[in-house]
């Protein structure tokens, strides 16, 4: 298998599997990377273990399980209905949840608030702003 040429093309390789699986330690990592997104946005439903940043909903657009024998029984479900449900779920989630829209106002909230504290940090001995 060769990388994907775009995003188009990454989409259709990721489309043709019936799932995205998707493991995180809660320790280690958060409940979702980029490739997670990647998938969510082209459509196979996640499954994968609980963490409380995920934002796979269990049953709904995804299975997510600590429990091997759970995951064993996740082997025999062959249903492509169901797998197409959950796609669709899965990538109306991803597109409300990490809309370009809302990442862009949370950045200006962040920004803004920075310009807000930015004064404050300035009149602190000694000082921890710079100049500009």
């Amino acid at each position: 298998m060769s990388p994907a040429r775009n995003w188009e093309d990454l989409k259709q390789i990721l489309g043709r599997h019936r799932f995205f699986v998707h493991t995180a330690e809660a320790s280690l990592k958060d409940g979702y990377n980029m490739a997670m997104l990647e998938a969510t946005a082209a459509g196979p439903p996640v499954r994968g273990n609980r963490h409380p940043t995920s934002p796979i909903r269990h049953g709904i657009d995804g299975f997510l399980s600590d429990d091997p024998a759970q995951w064993r029984a996740w082997q025999s479900i062959d249903h492509a209905k169901l797998a197409q449900e959950m796609g669709a779920e899965v990538t109306k989630n991803a597109a409300e949840l990490f809309a370009v829209e809302k990442f862009n106002r949370g950045v200006e909230r962040s920004i803004e608030t920075a310009r807000r504290k930015w004064p404050a940090a300035c009149n602190v001995s000694p000082p921890t702003c710079i100049e500009a």
